[in-house]
């Protein structure tokens, strides 16, 4: 497959069309994440749901993310269109409800904050805000790899990703190779966030159990 590449290659109408499309892949690569992250959370309050964990048997600090991070959204909707209120009123219901309640599952867009693009330190705050440790030495822990290899990779990732996407030219395109390596590492990268979260859900699910006895 390579060589037919390399024979249409000789082509620059196809070469220069060839540079755009990797360079779209490094941006959908990006955006990939992002979604990544958002369906983590939303997920890993389903589980809560789903085990029946309620509010008051999680942290505190959750509890603050959930209406610090709530409130922060709930202002997103108040400039948007919502001439009657509805959509305002839904959102700081979403809040209130799982205190007055008891409900077992917190506002995950309150833990989604990815920024648009989710470098290491937006991703170590994006799991902070679940209550883990360490984020990028915990990632590294499920999949074997260096947390500094993880920063360092993710930077860089995100870094060609602003060029690729605001200017649409980049000081070196990036080639087809670092176009495979980058869609390998995130796909280590969410394999060890999945894993961290589903750690998370399972400790907390066992905190409320024991503490329930």
């Amino acid at each position: 497959m390579d060589s037919d590449v390399a024979a249409a290659l000789r082509s620059s109408i196809v070469r220069d069309k060839h540079a755009a499309v990797r360079s779209a892949s490094i941006v959908l690569l990006s955006g990939f994440l992002e979604s990544f992250l958002r369906q983590c959370a939303e997920v890993f309050f389903e589980e809560l749901e789903r085990k029946g964990v309620r509010y008051a048997e999680l942290p505190v600090s959750m509890h603050k993310v959930h209406f610090v991070g709530g409130l922060a959204e709930a202002q997103k909707v108040v400039k948007g269109d919502d001439d009657d209120f509805s959509q305002t009123m839904a959102a700081l219901g979403m809040l209130a409800d799982p205190r007055t309640r008891n409900l077992p599952a917190l506002y995950w867009k309150a833990f989604a904050v990815t920024k648009g693009n989710p470098g290491p330190d937006v991703l170590a705050d994006y799991l902070k805000n679940f209550g883990v440790k360490n984020p990028l030495q915990a990632i590294g822990d499920m999949v074997e790899l260096d947390a500094t290899f993880i920063r360092l990779n993710l930077q860089s990732f995100i870094s060609l990703r602003n060029e690729c996407a605001h200017s649409g030219k980049t000081k070196k395109t990036p080639s087809t190779q670092d176009v495979r390596e980058f869609v390998h590492f995130l796909r280590q990268l969410t394999l060890g966030i999945s894993r961290v979260l589903e750690g998370t859900v399972k400790d907390l699910y066992r905190r409320a159990v024991e503490n329930r006895s």
